[in-house]
């Protein structure tokens, strides 16, 4: 069975709520799936990680939130390739903001740059979704069947 690794980059801990009712959801569809709550780029590199599920929110101009920019500068600063690993990206955001889900959008550029074996992305506008597992259940489950 697959092992998923999941982050969360989150300002008012929508992200991670997500994050962690995503981890529960894959545990109970039999993935090995773990929150990992200060992440390095080190993580990339684990072995038996087959996939990198990121939750995330955008704040300011799109950038992405303080508890996860560590991550991503450490990953641009180190460059662990991602070959034959998979990446999946729950961005979220408010349409009504320039640069919509700009922190999901940042993190797929660059798990392409990591040469990722697949990036997928499911974009959640605050404005349309009250309730954001409706939408993250049936993705992600699609999502995990696809490792």
């Amino acid at each position: 069975m697959s092992k998923i690794t999941v982050v969360y980059g989150s300002v008012r801990g929508n992200a991670k709520a997500v994050a962690e009712a995503s981890t529960q959801l894959l545990s109970t569809l039999g993935y090995e799936a773990e929150l990992i709550e200060n992440p390095t780029a080190e993580l990339l590199q684990a072995p038996d990680m087959d996939a990198l599920l990121i939750c995330t929110s955008t704040t300011g101009q799109g950038d992405i939130p303080q508890n996860l920019v560590g991550l991503y500068v450490d990953i641009q600063d180190k460059f662990p390739m991602m070959t034959g690993k998979k990446a999946g990206i729950i961005a979220m955001g408010d349409s009504s903001y320039p640069n919509f889900c700009g922190a999901g959008e940042k993190f797929e550029e660059l798990m392409h740059e990591l040469q990722s074996a697949t990036v997928t992305r499911l974009t959640i506008d605050a404005t349309e979704t009250r309730e954001p597992m409706r939408d993250v259940k049936p993705w992600l489950t699609e999502w995990a069947e696809s490792l």
